[in-house]
């Protein structure tokens, strides 16, 4: 799992899969709006790097 983070798994479906499966319906609501606050930036950074 600590390779995983290495590739920044916020991106990786495969982990928004376990996500959405652990939580449910839940993260789908509250992770819509909160992925485009929290994920942007990281996500932003990582494809400068």
């Amino acid at each position: 799992l600590k390779k995983a983070i290495k590739y920044d798994p916020s991106q990786s479906e495969a982990y928004k899969a376990l996500q959405e499966e652990e939580y449910g319906d839940e993260v789908q609501q509250v992770n819509q709006p909160a992925r485009t606050g929290v994920f942007t930036p990281q996500r932003a950074h990582h494809n400068r790097v």
